[in-house]
């Protein structure tokens, strides 16, 4: 499938409104693997500031609370954005089964901790042994940790990427990364489609040109 874009090679990231992200209004291109596809999955995205970051990394060092602060900020500050995206349905698999992982690799030691605090709490208190429960809280956190940076690999490439933001105007946008070439080219052209029937509708006739505008706005 090819697309009339005689530009250099589309670029991995492309920018989308959130409306056009919301209805799933793509091309019949898989966003990752650049194949034709009729396949549309549901997905999510939501970001919040850097700061968020790197006031949980800060506080998780200074105590285990700061972890439950930091995700309670990420949930009440990020900007979310949901919608459909073309997606083989190979990939579309590959992106669920890295969910069903992930919520395993976090339920499970979470499980784990909440059965060693219960074991520590129902230790009689004449013998003061909470060394079992212990043990399990501290083994259920260290395979809790071992299980996410084993996961943080994967997320690259099992997974859709973008980033959520709003531009001065206050109109949300979502900037898809990691996309297939094709993709873009295909958005790109879309895009560009609906920019020249914009102007013919207002009585403007707008000049070839070699490439779509980009579609990144100003921030």
């Amino acid at each position: 499938m090819s697309y009339p874009y005689s530009g250099p090679l589309p670029p991995a990231e492309i920018s989308v409104s959130a409306a056009q992200f919301s209805a799933g209004a793509f091309p019949a291109v898989c966003f990752k693997t650049g194949v034709p596809t009729d396949n549309r999955a549901a997905v999510k995205f939501s970001t919040s500031p850097p700061w968020v970051g790197i006031a949980t990394v800060l506080l998780l060092f200074l105590f285990l609370v700061g972890a439950v602060l930091g995700l309670i900020t990420h949930f009440v500050v990020r900007k979310r954005v949901a919608g459909y995206l073309p997606m083989a349905p190979s990939v579309e698999a590959r992106y669920r089964n890295y969910r069903r992982a992930l919520a395993i690799v976090v339920t499970a030691p979470v499980v784990m901790i909440a059965v060693g605090v219960i074991v520590i709490v129902l230790s009689p208190a004449s013998t003061q042994s909470t060394g079992p429960g212990a043990l399990i809280v501290i083994f259920s956190l260290l395979a809790l940790v071992a299980g996410l940076i084993a996961a943080l690999p994967l997320l690259r490439v099992s997974r859709p990427r973008a980033i959520v933001f709003d531009d001065r105007v206050g109109q949300r946008w979502v900037m898809l990364k990691g996309v297939h070439p094709n993709f873009s080219a295909a958005v790109l052209h879309l895009q560009y489609q609906w920019a020249s029937a914009a102007y013919a509708a207002q009585g403007y006739q707008p000049q070839p040109a070699a490439s779509p505008a980009p579609s990144m706005p100003p921030l």
